[in-house]
This record gives structure tokens, sequence and C-alpha cells, in this order.
């Protein structure tokens, strides 16, 4: 699909801050499981694989919404974030990891708010109106 309009700075905003939260929230995955002595290496390494291949799946959802201008799957970001918010504000870690669930928080909220801004929903409702014209 060809781009046609170029990205508004909302798509890119919200493409930059997915990243940066995502990157947050794995490096305070990271200390957890490297601080606490109850992990051994076999699980630490099995815990970051996990990491990993949901790292993927982010950036996958993220390519689909930025690249393939797919509207659809920024509501996959939102019932995330549904799903996550508790476990943010009622786990029961360090301080140290807890200020990395809540930055991660702050910005994947902003970022929501960027996807569905007023420039991105033209953005998106104009790629669907070129994809049924071709």
């Amino acid at each position: 699909m060809s781009e046609g309009k170029s990205k508004p700075a909302s798509v890119v905003y919200f493409e930059t801050l997915q990243y940066l939260s995502w990157f947050v929230y794995v490096c305070g995955r990271v200390i957890l499981f490297v601080d606490d002595p109850e992990y051994d290496l076999a699980w630490i390494t099995a815990l970051m694989v996990v990491l990993v291949v949901s790292y993927g799946a982010i950036v996958s959802v993220v390519f689909l919404i930025v690249r393939r201008h797919e509207g659809w799957t920024r509501w996959v970001f939102v019932g995330f974030l549904i799903w996550i918010s508790p476990e943010v504000f009622f786990s029961a870690e360090s301080t140290i990891i807890k200020g990395t669930e809540i930055a991660f928080l702050v910005l994947y909220v902003i970022s929501m708010f960027f996807v569905f801004s007023k420039d991105s929903n033209a953005w998106f409702r104009n790629a669907d109106d070129q994809a049924q014209a071709g």
C-alpha cells in the first residue's frame, strides 16, 4: 500500500513512545530478574526468551499500525492497557520496578492519546478509503 499522504506527527510520536515505553518495561523486568536471588540462570533465561518474543509481538502490532495503516490494531493496545493497568498499580514489587512500570504506563497512555488523535484518525480513514478504491 502506498503511503499517499505522509504520516502525521501524532503517528510518529505514537511509534516512538511505544518503543520507548516497552523498552522501559523490559528494563524493569530485567532488573527484577537479575536482582532477585530467587531466580536461577535457567529461570532468567526462560523469562528473557518470553520477553523477547513478547517484544517481537508488540513491534509487529506497532508495524501494522504505523506501516500498514491497520487502524483496528489500535484497539489491541487499548485492550492490553486495560489488562496491564491493575498489575502496575497492585503489584507488590520493589520501588525500582514499580517506578519503571509507572513510567511505562505513562508513556503508553500518552502514545495511545497520539494514535487516537484527530490527525491519526483522519490518516487511518484516508488509508481505508484508498484501500477500498484501489
